[in-house]
């Protein structure tokens, strides 16, 4: 028996499918309470992307052409109302200037060759209001930092300064 081809996590995306319900659900939860819509990076499989077509418009991007194919299928009736936009491709090809022309709150499980770059676009992103984002512990630790502390360099300061 073959596996379906979406459901394998493929190495050269860094992909790393979020499938504990706990987690999910604290997602979900912590996401601010605002009209925005959703910009979601990466959403896998799909396992965010359903609890998150229930609480508001989202706007996934998907770099994995199998997992576009997976979406548009799993996901064809949130598709066809709005309620989901699924643009498939590099997510830094579509975000050019900003990632959508309205204001928006980022969520995301985000692999560690790309979550630094991504998170410095979303604060430079003035349509970006909020981030709610999984990254490696590594990254976080840069990112917030102290002076003084071992992890402290650039992308402290510059989140700081935020």
């Amino acid at each position: 028996m073959q596996k379906d081809r979406a459901a394998i996590a493929k190495k050269k995306f860094g992909q790393n499918f979020l499938k504990d319900e706990a987690v999910l659900a604290q997602i979900i939860q912590s996401m601010p309470d605002t009209p925005h819509r959703i910009a979601e990076i990466g959403p896998g499989l799909g396992d965010l992307t359903k609890y998150l077509v229930d609480v508001k418009s989202v706007t996934a991007f998907e770099v994995d052409t199998d997992l576009c194919k997976h979406l548009t299928h799993q996901f064809a009736d949130a598709i066809a109302t709005n309620a989901l936009t699924l643009r498939c491709g590099d997510v830094l090809e579509h975000w050019k200037s900003e990632l959508l022309d309205e204001p928006y709150d980022l969520v995301a499980n985000l692999p560690y060759y790309i979550a630094t770059n991504i998170i410095l676009k979303a604060l430079a992103d003035p349509a970006c209001r909020n981030l709610l984002v999984m990254i490696q512990r590594e990254v976080a630790e840069k990112f917030s930092a102290a002076p003084g502390e071992r992890a402290f360099g650039a992308l402290s300061v510059i989140t700081q300064s935020v």
